[in-house]
């Protein structure tokens, strides 16, 4: 496994967590830990497209 799909598979573990714990964090009434988490989350999807696109020009 190369280091970009190494890279690739955290980012998408890090999606992944970000959205389960602003989900928790929201149904627990930790609202502003639950809406950082959220927007965290559309950030590293949005960097995930930005790296894909970076990736596939090399």
């Amino acid at each position: 496994m190369g280091i970009k799909n190494i890279h690739l598979f955290l980012i998408t573990v890090a999606i992944v967590l970000s959205l389960v714990f602003g989900l928790w964090a929201l149904n627990h009434d930790f609202q502003w830990l639950g809406y950082g988490s959220l927007a965290s989350a559309i950030g590293l999807f949005f960097y995930g497209l930005q790296f894909i696109k970076k990736v596939k020009g090399m």
